[in-house]
């Protein structure tokens, strides 16, 4: 490594291990502070083992050598991926803060696009050993119908779920991006049963999705940013295309009430195929 590369290696002596959406990140900072963010807020999603991604903050400076490179995202930070590296992304800032939450929101939302998996605004629920995936946008109901669950442990998400596909199977995973109803769920996965798309109503009702309407209906509520938009919009589609022909999509129509729950039970689950 160059002698600036090196450098900024050695101070990065504070790491943690966090694992979201079954990817490990190492985060490495020369910051005590910053590591033990992640150690507080992400307490159940830490880790052990090989991470799969490592990500190195430098906090109150600029890249001398890296900022060569084009840079994922500029604001609110500058994010450059450094494959040729001890790590695979490196996040400068002048200030001494870096919007931590933010990043890794992105970070996972970047990573799960290469495993062919998505990161959603949705409220993530585990019923019967199944995870359904109710999904819309800010004030849609999602943090209202998490809060009409009895019991907490079920909830992966009010706002932001993780899918994930693997061994041919699609999962979704709890993540620790909560908006308004605050509790960290544990750290786990369930076969995906289906998605239904929120539509707030006098009634509950279902009708089951074409695939383009459903593609259409998976990239509104994915998670993107200009910089998705300009690097991975083509992979964006794919993703919702081969996830539309194989997820169980619905619109749902519903009431904010706790019947939702066995409405989904007992009229959505047995068609779910």
């Amino acid at each position: 490594f160059p002698p600036w590369m090196r450098s900024c290696i050695n101070m990065l002596k504070y790491q943690t291990n966090v694992s979201i959406a079954g990817i490990v990140f190492k985060i490495r900072s020369a910051r005590q502070a910053q590591i033990n963010w992640f150690k507080k807020q992400y307490r159940r999603y830490l880790a052990d083992g090989k991470p799969d991604i490592v990500v190195c903050l430098h906090s109150g400076e600029y890249a001398p050598g890296v900022s060569k490179r084009k840079p994922i995202l500029t604001r609110p930070f500058c994010l450059y991926a450094d494959p040729d590296s001890s790590c695979n992304f490196r996040v400068y800032s002048r200030e001494n803060y870096i919007p931590l939450g933010t990043l890794m929101r992105y970070l996972v939302s970047l990573n799960l696009f290469e495993r062919n998996g998505f990161l959603m605004h949705s409220c993530g629920m585990v019923l019967k050993g199944n995870a359904y995936v109710l999904a819309g946008p800010s004030g849609a109901g999602k943090t209202t119908l998490a809060r009409l669950i009895k019991r907490v442990s079920a909830v992966l998400s009010d706002e932001s779920t993780a899918v994930s596909l693997k061994n041919k199977k699609y999962y979704a995973y709890a993540t620790p991006f909560f908006g308004d109803f605050g509790k960290i769920s544990s750290n786990r996965k369930a076969p995906l049963k289906a998605i239904l798309f929120l539509k707030q109503s006098k009634r509950f009702c279902h009708r089951r999705l074409s695939r383009p309407e459903a593609s259409v209906s998976l990239v509104k509520n994915i998670f993107l940013s200009k910089a998705d938009l300009r690097y991975n919009i083509n992979k964006v589609l794919q993703i919702s295309a081969q996830a539309a022909g194989r997820i169980p999509c619905y619109e749902l129509e519903f009431l904010p009430h706790q019947s939702i729950w066995k409405y989904i039970e007992n009229r959505i689950s047995p068609g779910a195929r």
